[in-house]
């Protein structure tokens, strides 16, 4: 059985090109508070990140914090579509709909370009965990598309098309099933 905690990126700074953009010391705060919350017995075998910028600064601090190496493995598709077409249209369902729920963005994807980057990011994670076979793993990525994987793992939970995760705020699933939201108190 494998556990998969995912996590949304911490606070970033502005001004700076999206893939390149760090975490701002908002986001190193937020980051430190949320290792509070993902404290186990059971240490991490896997990392996972996209490979923006915020999300390897915020798996960094989150694993120092929680004093754990495991192997950190990074995901293109967790970031950005395959095709220059499609990123266009997912930025542009991005820019319309901002910090909205992944049905929204579902919905507005007309030209099928969130749901080819969505299958891409789930094909690239399915087997990322079909090859080594992880007990525990952290997931740091971004707005809906934390979602959308989450959901190939847990079909039932259905919830996780209708809510848009904070900086820092994520989600665990278990045995196929969504156990717990996680939030910043």
């Amino acid at each position: 059985m494998t556990t998969c905690i995912f996590i949304r990126h911490a606070s970033t700074k502005t001004g700076i090109s999206d893939k390149l953009r760090p975490i701002s010391d908002v986001g190193i705060a937020q980051a430190k508070k949320c290792t509070l919350l993902l404290k186990s017995e059971t240490p991490f075998d896997l990392a996972i990140t996209s490979s923006a910028l915020r999300t390897k600064e915020t798996l960094k601090i989150i694993l120092d914090q929680l004093v754990q190496t495991p192997k950190i493995i990074e995901v293109a598709s967790i970031y950005e579509p395959a095709s220059a077409k499609d990123q266009a249209e997912v930025d542009k369902i991005l820019n319309t709909l901002g910090e909205a729920s992944l049905e929204a963005y579902i919905e507005s994807d007309i030209n099928n370009s969130w749901s080819r980057y969505e299958k891409s990011a789930i094909a690239d994670l399915l087997s990322i965990l079909e090859e080594y076979k992880p007990n525990r793993v952290l997931i740091v990525g971004h707005g809906n598309i934390i979602n959308a994987l989450g959901l190939a793992l847990a079909p039932a939970a259905t919830k996780l098309k209708h809510i848009y995760f904070n900086n820092c705020d994520g989600f665990e699933i278990s045995d196929g099933k969504l156990v717990r939201l996680i939030t910043k108190p």
